[in-house]
């Protein structure tokens, strides 16, 4: 768990996804940043935007790099290709939970946008239901799923403002809070390792995964908040 620069946690959320996927199937030790995915710190304006950018597996010249050593060496940079990042749907999507469980169930992680809520903001560890929304946007990546009952959904994320928020880094979200703002979901599938040429793919758990829904057409993000642009919250 790290500590993100200002308003790219879309990159951060997405690099947390693409190596917990690695870590379950691949490689137990992996341990990658956002510059594993495309070979230049960007603030990707939203998650869509930043689905674009790790699918597109965009590489540039090393020389606009600002982190220096405190990143992976350089051939490491854009080494993970996203093959297979699904939209399954936002707030309003009908059986949006059923989606999200379907994901995990087939074993792919859930890269998430949406509403900074006031716990999420406090660095709680759980994120309530009932938790209003401030006007900040974030993104990062979802790694479980907890059901202690039929009306309630807790997902695992791992945040990245830090190991003193929530425990050690990691927070869990009541998927009741995203009716008191937004939220968008996507699921990881596959991730291709260009330098080995290793396709990892989310292998399901517990046998077949469920029958999801019917698919959603892809999310158009809001680009404004209350009137004010979209941008990833800084503490």
């Amino acid at each position: 768990v790290i500590s993100q620069n200002t308003g790219d946690c879309t990159t951060h959320g997405m690099a947390t996804v693409v190596e917990g996927l690695l870590r379950m199937n691949t490689d137990p030790n992996a341990d990658y940043s956002q510059r594993s995915l495309w070979s230049w710190q960007n603030k990707v304006a939203n998650v869509e935007a930043a689905r674009s950018a790790a699918m597109a597996n965009f590489v540039k010249d090393e020389a606009g790099w600002p982190y220096g050593k405190v990143m992976p060496l350089p051939e490491q940079a854009g080494r993970y290709k996203v093959l297979e990042l699904d939209y399954l749907g936002n707030q309003d999507t009908k059986n949006i939970g059923h989606k999200v469980a379907a994901a995990f169930k087939a074993g792919k992680l859930i890269y998430w946008g949406g509403s900074v809520s006031q716990d999420m903001a406090s660095c709680y560890y759980d994120i309530r239901g009932t938790s209003s929304a401030t006007d900040g946007g974030h993104s990062t990546g979802g790694l479980r799923l907890r059901v202690p009952d039929k009306s309630t959904m807790w997902m695992d994320v791992k945040n990245h403002w830090g190991k003193d928020c929530g425990i050690n880094g990691f927070q869990r979200i009541n998927l009741k809070s995203c009716d008191l703002g937004y939220c968008y979901f996507y699921a990881l599938g596959s991730v291709l390792d260009k330098k080995t040429g290793i396709t990892t793919k989310a292998i399901p758990v517990d046998g077949p995964a469920p029958t999801p829904s019917p698919s959603v057409s892809p999310a158009v993000i809001k680009q404004t908040i209350d009137g004010k642009p979209y941008e990833c919250k800084a503490l």
